[in-house]
């Protein structure tokens, strides 16, 4: 789309002119004010020079009026020169610079100071001279002083002529430029200028043709914009016929192209459900071993249990001590079979199902003790797992889903530790703990003191398919999808680590979850 800005600028002649005129005012100001300030100071040279003359030619005659206190004469003369043009003020003093005489000031004082202050003009200048009498021993007596001021005004009266006529000059001449500019600008540049728009304007952008226009005489610019926009408007057509064959060709590849990835994206989604179905997978399989080995021990402990409780009821004199205590051996690991079974199938069950109450203690006992014996690997088997959880919690979650979380948290730990065990003697532990809890979640740690996370790779480990362990090992997802476990359950989480110190995943889970809510997000890759 064509920007519509041009609607609200300046025609070309408008803009010429502005700038012209701010270009040529400047320019003018700056000579006219440098020939005033010229002929101020020539003028203020002059005046000087005439004053100090003045002086000079009066000292004599003043002198020896003095001398002979001739007030008439003394008075003649200095009103001869309170007559000079330069002249604005007068002041004489005698020998002892008493006050005999002056012009041009009011309330006249002794004080020198005083006299400056009340002259009635500005910018004044004074200029005094000794006035001395030479007697017949050769030497000269002081017979008084004289002192003779004046003012820019002066100056501004004597240049006012020049003033006028540098600056009825300047405007002339402006005027006279504009108006020959105007002229030209506006036959020469505007007028062709808004005939070649106009053409423009004309032309169908479907189908362009050339301008036609008669040549401009003496504007050579203008005929070889036209000429060039022609050349221009015929290549245009040519390109436009190519392009618009390119289009439908394109356009086929496009259909083409995009049937090919909407089959794409159905393989990749299918894919992408196997690999985290293979992730579920590899889960169970983990845990398999290590429930199985969880139900074998009280298992074993029953049928020890049975066995006693035979021999015992096969004796002549019961013992109902050694019975009962045999007996609550017998139904203490029946309970703890159950609980282990009843965690089993709560995790058991698939994407779909609605919260199911937990015990909190238990079920993250159960996850962690089953990944460390199905593992079976020494830095496991040596592992100390500390679980610092209160056993009377309980909270609505997803069991088959919270599962796979603890699982492949549980086996990083496992993994990191194992790592670290290869090189250096540690003992090895991982502790669960609660660090925050209130009336709407729960906060829990899981940390361990394996090899860490380094610094270099910390950005990239929530990433889907990302893994630090070998190939074949790991899929990249877990980390990922566990994430999406803790936002199905309105939490958040938060990994911290340092490279060979530990890791510690952080994490909250929700107490709104019910018994009545249905799953409302399923695990998938995004």
């Amino acid at each position: 789309m064509l920007n519509k800005s041009h609607h609200s600028s300046k025609p070309l002649t408008f803009e010429f002119f502005r700038y012209l005129t701010f270009y040529y005012f400047s320019l003018a100001f700056i000579i006219t004010a440098g020939q005033i300030i010229f002929e101020y100071y020539n003028t203020k040279g002059a005046i000087k020079h005439s004053v100090e003359k003045l002086l000079t030619n009066f000292s004599d005659s003043l002198s020896n009026s003095l001398w002979e206190f001739n007030e008439v004469q003394t008075k003649t003369i200095i009103d001869g020169i309170y007559q000079s043009p330069y002249v604005t003020a007068i002041v004489l003093k005698d020998a002892d610079a008493n006050i005999l005489y002056k012009l041009g000031f009011k309330n006249i004082q002794d004080n020198t100071y005083n006299l400056l202050k009340q002259i009635s003009f500005s910018g004044s200048r004074k200029f005094g001279m000794l006035l001395e009498k030479k007697i017949k021993t050769g030497s000269r007596t002081k017979v008084g002083e004289i002192y003779v001021y004046s003012n820019d005004d002066v100056i501004f009266e004597q240049i006012s002529g020049i003033i006028y006529y540098v600056l009825v000059n300047s405007v002339v001449k402006t005027i006279g430029l504009w108006l020959i500019i105007l002229f030209l600008l506006r036959k020469k540049l505007s007028e062709p200028i808004m005939d070649l728009v106009e053409k423009i304007k004309k032309i169908d952008p479907k189908d362009p043709s050339a301008i036609s226009l008669p040549p401009k005489k003496g504007v050579t610019e203008i005929n070889e914009i036209i000429y060039n926009f022609n050349n221009l408007s015929d290549e245009l057509k040519k390109y436009k016929d190519i392009l618009e064959a390119i289009i439908e060709n394109k356009t086929e590849l496009l259909e083409a192209k995009n049937i090919e990835v909407k089959q794409l994206i159905v393989k990749l989604k299918d894919a992408q459900d196997r690999i985290i179905e293979q992730e579920k997978m590899n889960s169970l399989g983990l845990v398999s071993a290590g429930i199985a080995h969880e139900l074998r021990n009280p298992l074993n402990l029953s049928k020890n249990a049975i066995i006693i409780l035979k021999e015992l009821i096969a004796k002549p004199e019961v013992n109902s001590n050694k019975l009962n205590q045999t007996l609550e051996i017998v139904f203490n690991n029946n309970a703890r079979m159950e609980t282990i079974i009843t965690n089993m199938l709560l995790q058991g069950r698939k994407n779909g199902e609605t919260p199911s109450k937990i015990n909190l203690y238990s079920f993250i006992s159960l996850n962690s003790k089953a990944i460390q014996k199905s593992l079976n690997t020494q830095s496991s088997d040596n592992c100390e797992i500390e679980i610092n959880i209160p056993k009377s919690i309980h909270l609505f979650v997803y069991p088959h889903d919270l599962g796979r979380f603890l699982l492949n948290i549980f086996e990083n730990a496992l993994y990191a530790i194992n790592e670290r065990f290869k090189k250096d003697e540690f003992h090895p532990k991982i502790t669960v703990s609660v660090l925050n809890e209130s009336s709407s979640e729960i906060q829990i740690s899981i940390k361990d003191n394996g090899v860490g996370i380094p610094e270099n790779i910390k950005k990239d480990i929530m990433q889907p398919f990302f893994s630090t362990k070998p190939a074949g090992i790991g899929t990249g997802l877990g980390l990922y999808l566990s994430y999406d476990v803790i936002k199905q359950h309105k939490g958040k989480m938060e990994i911290k680590s340092k490279e060979n110190k530990y890791t510690e995943i952080i994490f909250t889970l929700s107490k709104e979850l019910n018994e009545s809510m249905n799953l409302k997000k399923s695990l998938s890759i995004k």
